[in-house]
């Protein structure tokens, strides 16, 4: 890369053809609508209420957090998250993914498990994982 000025710090996704992940948890904070597809699919989701109960305790969100490797939330919860749950899953990493009202949870599960995340922080060199044993031919 020419003109790069390594002090930069960069972050971004890139979506690849095959999964880099074999298990990727994920759960969904959920409105109605995607309640009963959660249910219908099996995927472990959080409703408004369930935010609540944690009352802000950074604790309690943590050891709930920790389960997931991915946060997907409905665009009406997304919005309360920030209230909710303060800025607790900022510090973590795992900020929800905002899903559209109309927008179906198993292409969504599907887009995030090809997608891998990258940034770059103070060291020179970049890793990131692009695929897994089984993935090769």
């Amino acid at each position: 890369m020419r003109d790069y000025d390594p002090d930069k710090r960069f972050n971004g996704s890139v979506r690849l053809p095959h999964i880099a992940y074999n298990k990727v948890r994920v759960c969904v904070m959920a409105n109605a609508i995607h309640i009963e597809e959660a249910q219908a699919n099996n995927i472990p989701y959080i409703d408004v209420d369930g935010l609540k109960a944690f009352n802000k305790d950074k604790t309690k969100i943590k050891k709930w957090c920790k389960k997931y490797d991915v946060i997907l939330a409905s665009d009406s919860v997304a919005k309360q998250v920030t209230k909710l749950l303060g800025n607790v899953l900022v510090k973590l990493g795992k900020f929800p993914i905002a899903l559209a009202e109309g927008e179906k949870l198993a292409p969504k599960i599907d887009e995030v498990r090809h997608t891998v995340k990258f940034q770059s922080k103070k060291a020179a060199c970049l890793g990131t994982a692009i695929g897994h044993v089984e993935t090769g031919e």
